[in-house]
């Protein structure tokens, strides 16, 4: 099975570029263009790496990667900023 990787990005032409040369390397990609839809997506999916772009509206990178490292369920999953 493919590694997955979840791309957070509020620029969807952003996501979708890294979604296509991602694909091309074999990964399984899930986009989420908000912090709030990341968070949903890491919980449901349990990416084995997340891409997190740090200006976002909302909640910032940085606010979205605290959270995800405070759960127990996410903590070990590893974020690129």
């Amino acid at each position: 099975m493919a590694n997955k990787i979840l791309v957070i990005d509020d620029e969807p032409e952003i996501a979708n570029l890294v979604e296509v040369v991602l694909n091309g390397e074999g990964y399984k990609v899930y986009k989420a263009f908000n912090g709030d839809d990341g968070i949903v997506l890491a919980n449901n999916f349990s990416p084995d790496a997340i891409l997190l772009d740090i200006v976002m509206p909302g909640m910032s990178g940085l606010e979205v990667c605290k959270y995800l490292k405070s759960l127990s369920q996410t903590k070990g999953i590893p974020i690129i900023i």
